[in-house]
């Protein structure tokens, strides 16, 4: 199957541009710079008609709209939604918004990995290097093991909290705002959910036992 470029409607495109054109205007002092913007591809995970680009993503997705009849899911509005054009022409979002808040489904990688930035692997801070050198230890209890982990967790969800917040708040197209940054089946039933939801929600147990089954049921369509 054939997969369109991107799926942002002409006047997003338009306004993108717009923007782009000014931050290249006010960059380098000249006029009617044209830079192209980066669109990210269409998401190749199908889930009831719309295209994610995970399938976390796409579970998340699906049951924001379910549980908040006031959500609806459309795409470049409340969904992948465009907040600006980076430095090198990339368009930036955000995965969900709801009125004034943001929503980003994003899963720390606690198994770690290193980045590469222009070319240059760029080491981890020496606080993470250091928690995932306590996971190396030899006879680790589970307790500790466990609370480790939980301590890598949280300390890479603030570290994106924080570079998110960064982003939104230089973005020219967002005023009032708030982020929320949910990391897992369970984050999302109690900081997203519980809140906002305007129906009855069932146990949390089986509310991640709706999102594994939602996994499942997502298709690739790379695999079509």
């Amino acid at each position: 199957m054939k997969l369109a470029d991107h799926e942002y409607d002409l006047e997003v495109v338009a306004l993108m541009q717009d923007l782009s054109e000014s931050f290249s205007a006010s960059s380098s002092g000249k006029k009617d710079l044209r830079r192209p913007i980066h669109f990210p591809p269409a998401g190749t995970y199908l889930l009831n008609g719309i295209r994610y680009h995970s399938r976390p993503e796409a579970a998340c997705g699906f049951l924001i709209e379910k549980y908040i009849p006031a959500f609806s899911l459309e795409f470049g509005k409340t969904f992948q939604v465009p907040i600006g054009v980076g430095s090198g022409g990339d368009l930036q979002t955000v995965d969900f918004r709801f009125g004034d808040l943001f929503i980003e489904y994003h899963p720390p990688r606690v198994h770690g990995h290193r980045e590469k930035r222009k070319g240059r692997a760029q080491r981890e801070p020496r606080e993470l290097q250091r928690l995932r050198g306590v996971l190396r230890r030899r006879g680790l209890s589970r307790e500790m093991k466990d609370r480790t982990y939980a301590r890598i967790r949280a300390y890479l969800t603030r570290r994106y909290f924080e570079k998110r917040m960064n982003v939104l708040s230089e973005s020219p197209v967002v005023g009032d705002f708030s982020l929320v940054v949910l990391g897992s089946p369970e984050e999302l039933y109690r900081h997203l959910l519980v809140p906002h939801a305007e129906r009855r929600l069932p146990k949390l147990r089986t509310f991640t036992e709706e999102f594994t089954a939602l996994l499942k049921k997502v298709v690739d369509l790379r695999e079509g």
